[in-house]
């Protein structure tokens, strides 16, 4: 048997693959080679969503900074960061919506 299952998908973001799980072992500072259910916690989940779409790493380089800044705001292509465009109209419904209650709770 392979390494496919051991390394399947897991977290926020589903990280996949062996190469994955030692990406982020080294950038987390976590052992996720040995203890791959540990990308289920809800701190390190979000710490390899976080690090994967600002450092660019689920999309080789296509990163938040890319995309969103003060005078740029496309959710759409965000939505390329993580799983392409699959949904991506709903995505950008979502953080349009978000953002809109942020704004109003700023005020």
């Amino acid at each position: 048997m392979g390494d496919g299952f051991k390394y399947r998908g897991r977290g926020l973001v589903q990280i996949t693959w062996k190469i994955n799980y030692e990406t982020f072992s080294s950038i987390l500072g976590v052992d996720l080679v040995e203890n791959p259910d540990q990308a289920l916690s809800l701190e390190t989940a979000t710490r390899i969503m976080l690090h994967g779409m600002r450092g660019g790493i689920f999309s080789y380089g296509n990163n938040l900074a890319a995309h969103l800044s003060p005078g740029r705001k496309d959710y759409y292509v965000t939505r390329k960061i993580i799983n392409g465009s699959d949904r991506a109209s709903i995505f950008q419904f979502y953080a349009e919506k978000f953002e809109g209650i942020l704004v109003r709770m700023k005020k």
